[in-house]
């Protein structure tokens, strides 16, 4: 555990800013071969259930997952104009990936923000930061990620049905209540860390763990807010419950199949969390025509389960939303630190939630570097 922070620190360094944000034609690059570096945590892999199949798996486990993916005919995105899914091993369909998805990106970046300022978490700079990736970010093709699962769905329906909404819900509703003191008890219930299907979302809103993902406000260096007074923190429990009410809000009160709506998507995932390795996905030789070129990869491979993160993808990200979304400065100096410090974050989020999310604590943690071809 205490390696990956340097890793994704460096990884997290500021890289020029260049380049147009359409994409690149996938079609121009290839995959020459891959390669995966020894395990990051302090973990014996791999390791086996009573039952006899993997627990833990080992570095060659995950280049079995790997090898049918890298070896045949696969599709590039670029990582400014395509959606981050969350890095939850349940995913079978290939993604980029990222903690939270674009909502885990999202949440860092406006705590970095926050941080870089020195102001204290309020609702109206969070609410222009989210419009600014809503405008300027998110598109038909390209929305907003969010997910939650299907198991957290069924609880909620069962707190609702105990707070008065009757009949108890079965589904998610499409658009908002026209009843506005029923839309007012789902949005109340929705934002609850109970009810996210996001380990990543879920753990920043549980006070017991709030503080290992807050960020204190003062000072040059981003660290947790452990032993920190409440007052002198940038709380991710307040951060994303606003995030929250802004996404659902949007997405409530937008028609489905409208244009508005298509900026935004909620997946529901289904079946337990259970992944067997944590991959961190960077590429080499990607200059000229795959520059910010990534390979789509799939969490879940015929029975085998990894989360997938795709670390260098995910700071090129940054460098759009801070240039293009958040628009926070004209000076490339004061951008570069934005984009610095929210890398710090997402590091300090990301080591957080491997630590003390169930599913991911006890796993080996293992570079994947895929190198690339014009």
């Amino acid at each position: 555990m205490r390696r990956i922070q340097p890793l994704l620190l460096a990884l997290g360094a500021y890289i020029a800013f260049s380049g147009l944000f359409c994409c690149r034609p996938a079609h121009a690059c290839g995959i020459t071969g891959f390669s995966v570096g020894d395990n990051l945590n302090a973990l014996p892999t791999p390791t086996f259930d009573s039952d006899g199949s993997y627990k833990r798996f080992g570095v060659t486990q995950v280049k079995a997952h790997y090898a049918d993916q890298l070896t045949q005919p696969m599709r590039f995105a670029d990582s400014r104009g395509t959606s981050f899914s969350c890095i939850d091993a349940r995913g079978d369909t290939a993604i980029l990936g990222a903690p939270g998805g674009d909502f885990g990106e999202l949440v860092a970046g406006v705590m970095a923000w926050f941080k870089l300022e020195g102001r204290r978490v309020n609702k109206a700079d969070v609410k222009r930061l989210f419009d600014g990736f809503m405008d300027r970010i998110a598109r038909a093709g390209r929305p907003l990620y969010f997910h939650t699962d299907d198991s957290r769905l069924r609880s909620l329906f069962v707190a609702l049905e105990k707070k008065g909404i009757s009949p108890q819900p079965s589904k998610l509703p499409e658009v908002a209540p026209t009843n506005s003191t029923a839309a007012a008890l789902w949005l109340a219930e929705l934002v609850k860390p109970e009810f996210q299907g996001c380990g990543h979302i879920r753990l920043q809103l549980t006070p017991e763990f709030t503080p290992a993902f807050s960020v204190k406000l003062s000072g040059k260096d981003v660290v947790n807010c452990e032993g920190v007074p409440a007052a002198e923190c940038i709380s991710s429990e307040e951060v994303v419950t606003e995030l929250l009410t802004l996404f659902y809000n949007y997405w409530w009160f937008t028609a489905p199949g409208s244009p508005q709506r298509q900026k935004v998507t909620l997946s529901v995932v289904s079946g337990p969390l259970v992944g067997r390795a944590v991959s961190i996905v960077t590429t080499t030789g990607d200059a000229g025509t795959c520059r910010y070129q990534h390979p789509l990869v799939f969490p879940n491979q015929a029975g085998s389960t990894l989360f997938v993160y795709h670390s260098e993808a995910a700071l090129e990200l940054r460098e759009a939303i801070v240039r293009e979304g958040f628009r926070a400065s004209k000076d490339p100096k004061k951008l570069a630190s934005l984009v610095s410090t929210w890398s710090k974050v997402a590091a300090l989020q990301l080591g957080a939630t491997l630590k003390y999310l169930s599913s991911a604590k006890d796993l080996g943690q293992f570079p994947v570097t895929v190198a690339l071809k014009q």
